[in-house]
């Protein structure tokens, strides 16, 4: 995956290379978030690799969601760590 920076002619291309279908990939991130602020409508449950329990919450977005997303994440409240 080349995440969040991809180029508009890169992304295309490798979309014209797979035939242009499945391909809406644009980077993983794993943050913690409160899953009361989860719409769990628009998220599945899967398995690492098709491996094991289905214990990761994927979320498809389009790219302008996941650039809105991420920008919303880098500007989001952090909270405290305990030691």
């Amino acid at each position: 995956a080349t995440g969040p920076v991809t180029s508009d002619a890169l992304a295309e291309k490798i979309h014209a290379l797979n035939d242009g279908d499945g391909f809406y990939f644009y980077d993983a991130a794993a943050p913690l978030i409160d899953v009361n602020t989860i719409d769990m409508s628009k998220v599945y449950l899967k398995s690492r690799y098709d491996k094991g329990e289905a214990a990761y919450l994927n979320a498809p977005m389009t790219k302008q969601e996941f650039m809105d997303f991420h920008e919303a994440l880098v500007n989001a409240e952090e909270a405290p760590l305990n030691s």
